[in-house]
């Protein structure tokens, strides 16, 4: 995901006038709009129900999908946007699950017709929101990745990958980025590509001393990879990373730490040969043994090189919720944080389109945005994406070339669930 990796923008306004988005959505999709860990079936989307109406105008379209969307990840390049889902096989049959390609040339007006990705006979090990396969792109140069089956106790297996060299339409299945050989858990898995055109990824895996670790590996073509790079020996078991990529070979990753069970930045200024933890977003010093099963975002504006934004969680006593948070030195310190959205806010991601910049969450089943045009010192009041009455969750916001390109899945009254992308524009 991410989700905020995409390429320079106008800006769209100001925050000073409120959330007046003329916006458009594609409902596209059918099946299970899936939570973490949720897997069960679902009634097909209902794609005949009329067009509803959005705050701040706009109204949705409908277009079928084959198959239940069980994951989603999107990327973004001046208005060309990357999609990939994951769809559920046909029960009681020898057909797996399915990872699914779309592309979008004109920011999420319209969008191709679906691709398979190649899998070369490695299956995907439960896809679902927030431990999702990923897409990357350079052009017309893409890289999917995936977990696979495998022998941990959960069942995870190593990672994956298909490589495209014509925008999608063929795919060819390619080796695991990671080099230690383990088959017991690669997996919450993130990609990027730097100024240079070299893909780069991040993802968990298993440590000899029992812990989970986070590790990185780098390819020019998508099919050979530089020897695994350890981030950190010791991170939370179970939830998303995000890695961004800067001027001059600066990367940025953000992940959760192993108590405190904060969100931490490391960076690389080497292209990813080194790493060194750098600052954390937030320091609530939250202390939690579990599974919180929720990471956050980053966004980088254009032409300011030090400056990064983070949308951090956590449940922490008196601080649970979504903050947004700061840092003009390169992820060193931070702002204080600001509240996003209500206590109940989780899921949440944010980029920058031009001055602007964009947050959605999901909040108590519905999507919410809220924007800021003065570097995230204020922040508009919070305005609703989603239609009431429907199971929405895991949002993620890309620039879109003229504005910015929210997507989520959702569940209907029925059952069914749909993947939506909503056009904000100006």
């Amino acid at each position: 995901m991410r989700a905020s990796r995409s390429g320079p923008a106008r800006p769209v306004g100001t925050a000073a006038r409120g959330l007046s988005w003329a916006a458009m959505a594609l409902l596209l999709g059918g099946g299970l709009a899936c939570g973490a860990h949720e897997h069960g079936g679902g009634a097909v989307a209902d794609h005949r129900r009329p067009p509803a109406d959005h705050a701040g105008g706009g109204h949705a379209h409908h277009a079928e999908v084959a198959g239940e969307v069980l994951s989603l990840d999107a990327w973004a390049v001046n208005g060309t946007i990357d999609v990939v889902m994951a769809l559920r096989g046909e029960p009681d049959t020898e057909h797996g699950d399915r990872l699914v390609h779309r592309r979008s040339t004109d920011g999420g007006r319209s969008w191709s017709e679906e691709h398979e990705v190649d899998l070369g006979g490695r299956p995907m090990h439960a896809p679902h929101r927030g431990m999702d396969p990923q897409i990357a792109a350079d052009g017309d140069r893409l890289l999917a990745l995936w977990t696979t089956p495998g022998t941990s106790d959960w069942g995870i297996g190593p990672m994956a990958t298909s490589f495209s060299a014509d925008g999608g339409r063929t795919w060819t299945p390619g080796p695991t980025p990671a080099d230690d050989g383990r088959t017991d858990g690669h997996n919450y898995l993130d990609a990027v590509v730097d100024d240079r055109g070299v893909f780069h990824a991040v993802w968990l895996d298993n440590r000899d001393s029992g812990a989970r670790g986070l590790s990185a590996s780098s390819s020019r073509d998508g099919l050979t990879w530089s020897p695994s790079r350890s981030i950190d020996e010791t991170t939370c078991e179970c939830c998303w990373n995000r890695i961004y990529a800067g001027a001059g070979g600066r990367l940025d990753v953000l992940y959760r730490d192993k108590l405190p069970t904060d969100l931490v930045v490391a960076a690389s200024s080497d292209r990813g040969e080194s790493w060194r933890r750098v600052g954390i977003p937030g320091g609530f010093g939250w202390q939690f043994e579990g599974c919180p099963h929720t990471g956050g975002a980053l966004a980088r504006p254009a032409g300011l090189p030090g400056e990064l934004h983070a949308l951090s969680w956590t449940g922490a006593e008196g601080r649970t919720g979504l903050w947004a948070l700061t840092s003009r030195d390169g992820g060193e310190s931070w702002s204080e944080a600001h509240p996003i959205g209500s206590q109940a806010a989780r899921h949440g991601d944010i980029a920058a389109a031009g001055g602007r910049l964009v947050a959605v969450w999901d909040e108590e089943a519905r999507i919410f945005t809220a924007t800021s045009d003065d570097r995230g010192t204020t922040w508009s009041p919070p305005e609703p994406l989603s239609d009431p009455g429907r199971q929405a969750t895991h949002p993620l916001v890309v620039a879109s070339g003229d504005g910015a390109l929210a997507l989520w899945s959702e569940r209907g009254e029925g059952g069914g669930s749909t993947w939506v992308a909503r056009r904000l524009d100006a």
